[in-house]
């Protein structure tokens, strides 16, 4: 089901950008107006969930924070890689 849309959302570009956009959209057969609101809705959506926001019950809450302060597992194979130069080190 569609939305009736009755807000205005009113936006200023340069025309390097205006014609970017209107290039895209075109390629997508979608109007200006759609592809803008769309990949705008996608771009909050994805900075809303990188909040990182996460919820745990007591038991779960001090597994994790048992875990944050226990100290670090011995890892040969990750040692071995952080003493590797980099590539543009090379």
């Amino acid at each position: 089901m569609q939305q009736i849309k009755t807000a205005r959302i009113g936006l200023k570009a340069a025309l390097q950008q205006q014609s970017l956009i209107r290039k895209e959209a075109e390629i997508r057969q979608q109007c200006i107006t759609e592809f803008i609101l769309q990949n705008a809705c996608i771009s909050a959506k994805n900075t809303l969930l990188d909040q990182r926001i996460f919820f745990a019950d007591d038991k779960c809450w001090k597994e994790f924070t048992d875990a944050l302060e226990s100290p670090p597992k011995y890892k040969p194979t990750l040692e071995n890689l952080f003493s590797e130069k980099a590539q543009w080190e090379k």
